[in-house]
Protein backbone atom coordinates (compact mmCIF):
# COMPACT_ATOMS: atom_id res chain seq x y z
CA UNK A 1 0.00 0.00 0.00
CA UNK A 2 2.68 2.48 0.92
CA UNK A 3 4.45 1.71 -2.66
CA UNK A 4 1.40 2.87 -4.25
CA UNK A 5 0.67 6.17 -2.22
CA UNK A 6 4.51 7.08 -3.08
CA UNK A 7 4.53 6.08 -6.56
CA UNK A 8 1.36 8.54 -7.04
CA UNK A 9 2.40 11.26 -5.03
CA UNK A 10 5.95 11.67 -6.57
CA UNK A 11 5.02 14.14 -9.54
CA UNK A 12 3.33 16.39 -6.82
CA UNK A 13 5.30 16.13 -3.97
CA UNK A 14 8.44 16.84 -6.72
CA UNK A 15 7.15 19.93 -8.18
CA UNK A 16 6.47 21.46 -4.38
CA UNK A 17 9.91 21.02 -3.74
CA UNK A 18 11.14 22.33 -6.69
CA UNK A 19 8.61 25.01 -6.38
CA UNK A 20 9.37 25.57 -2.50
CA UNK A 21 13.30 25.95 -3.24
CA UNK A 22 13.15 29.07 -5.98
CA UNK A 23 9.58 30.35 -3.89
CA UNK A 24 9.38 33.16 -1.80
CA UNK A 25 9.34 33.53 1.93
CA UNK A 26 5.01 34.02 2.04
CA UNK A 27 4.77 30.72 -0.32
CA UNK A 28 7.64 28.96 1.70
CA UNK A 29 5.56 29.60 5.03
CA UNK A 30 2.43 27.91 3.08
CA UNK A 31 4.09 25.07 1.79
CA UNK A 32 5.28 24.28 5.47
CA UNK A 33 1.95 24.62 6.87
CA UNK A 34 0.80 22.25 3.92
CA UNK A 35 3.40 19.94 4.92
CA UNK A 36 2.45 20.04 8.69
CA UNK A 37 -1.26 19.26 7.88
CA UNK A 38 -0.54 16.25 5.17
CA UNK A 39 1.95 14.60 7.86
CA UNK A 40 -1.13 15.54 10.33
CA UNK A 41 -3.68 14.05 7.91
CA UNK A 42 -1.71 11.09 7.07
CA UNK A 43 -1.36 10.17 10.66
CA UNK A 44 -5.05 10.35 10.74
CA UNK A 45 -5.61 7.87 7.99
CA UNK A 46 -2.96 5.91 9.37
CA UNK A 47 -5.03 5.54 12.37
CA UNK A 48 -8.17 5.05 10.84
CA UNK A 49 -6.66 2.09 8.69
CA UNK A 50 -5.02 0.21 11.61
CA UNK A 51 -7.95 0.19 13.72
CA UNK A 52 -10.25 -1.33 10.37
CA UNK A 53 -12.29 2.23 10.15
CA UNK A 54 -11.57 2.33 6.42
CA UNK A 55 -15.25 3.46 5.78
CA UNK A 56 -15.05 6.96 7.17
CA UNK A 57 -11.63 7.56 5.15
CA UNK A 58 -13.72 9.76 3.10
CA UNK A 59 -15.80 11.88 5.19
CA UNK A 60 -13.02 12.23 7.68
CA UNK A 61 -10.98 13.82 4.59
CA UNK A 62 -13.48 16.30 4.09
CA UNK A 63 -13.76 17.04 7.04
CA UNK A 64 -10.18 17.90 7.91
CA UNK A 65 -10.18 19.49 4.95
CA UNK A 66 -12.74 22.29 5.88
CA UNK A 67 -10.94 22.33 9.35
CA UNK A 68 -7.42 22.72 7.48
CA UNK A 69 -8.80 25.89 5.48
CA UNK A 70 -10.33 27.13 8.38
CA UNK A 71 -7.01 27.14 10.38
CA UNK A 72 -5.18 28.48 7.27
CA UNK A 73 -7.57 31.54 6.97
CA UNK A 74 -7.24 32.42 10.65
CA UNK A 75 -3.50 31.94 10.72
CA UNK A 76 -2.90 33.48 7.04
CA UNK A 77 -5.61 36.05 7.13
CA UNK A 78 -3.58 39.64 6.98
CA UNK A 79 -1.70 37.97 4.22
CA UNK A 80 -4.09 36.75 2.35
CA UNK A 81 -6.30 40.16 3.02
CA UNK A 82 -3.25 41.97 1.16
CA UNK A 83 -3.82 39.61 -2.48
CA UNK A 84 -6.12 42.29 -3.79
CA UNK A 85 -2.81 44.06 -4.37
CA UNK A 86 -0.73 41.77 -5.90
CA UNK A 87 -0.61 41.14 -9.91
CA UNK A 88 -2.51 37.58 -11.06
CA UNK A 89 1.40 35.95 -11.04
CA UNK A 90 1.64 36.50 -7.61
CA UNK A 91 -1.52 35.42 -5.94
CA UNK A 92 -1.08 32.43 -8.28
CA UNK A 93 2.16 31.30 -6.82
CA UNK A 94 0.57 32.00 -3.29
CA UNK A 95 -2.18 29.40 -4.34
CA UNK A 96 0.22 26.79 -5.47
CA UNK A 97 1.05 24.99 -2.18
CA UNK A 98 -2.62 24.52 -1.69
CA UNK A 99 -3.38 22.59 -5.42
CA UNK A 100 -0.03 20.96 -4.80
CA UNK A 101 -1.22 19.89 -1.12
CA UNK A 102 -4.95 18.95 -2.68
CA UNK A 103 -3.15 16.50 -5.29
CA UNK A 104 -1.21 14.89 -2.86
CA UNK A 105 -3.34 14.01 -0.42
CA UNK A 106 -6.25 12.86 -3.22
CA UNK A 107 -4.16 10.90 -5.18
CA UNK A 108 -2.73 9.69 -1.33
CA UNK A 109 -6.40 8.70 -0.17
CA UNK A 110 -7.44 7.69 -3.17
CA UNK A 111 -4.42 4.97 -3.88
CA UNK A 112 -5.39 3.92 -0.23
CA UNK A 113 -9.11 3.67 -1.21
CA UNK A 114 -8.57 1.30 -4.34
CA UNK A 115 -6.43 -0.93 -2.71
CA UNK A 116 -9.03 -0.87 0.11
CA UNK A 117 -11.52 -2.17 -2.62
CA UNK A 118 -9.26 -4.72 -4.19
CA UNK A 119 -9.28 -6.21 -0.84
CA UNK A 120 -12.97 -6.85 -0.57
CA UNK A 121 -13.89 -10.26 -1.63
CA UNK A 122 -16.18 -10.98 -4.82
CA UNK A 123 -19.98 -10.64 -3.87
CA UNK A 124 -20.55 -12.43 -7.47
CA UNK A 125 -18.59 -15.61 -6.41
Amino acid sequence: MTKGVLKRIGIPLFLGVLHFLFSSELTRSFYLFFGGMIILGTLIVMGLVVFGKTDYLGASYFGFFGLKLTLFVIIYYQQLEGLSNKNNLERMELLTPLVLSLFIEALGLSSILLDKEQDKPNKNN
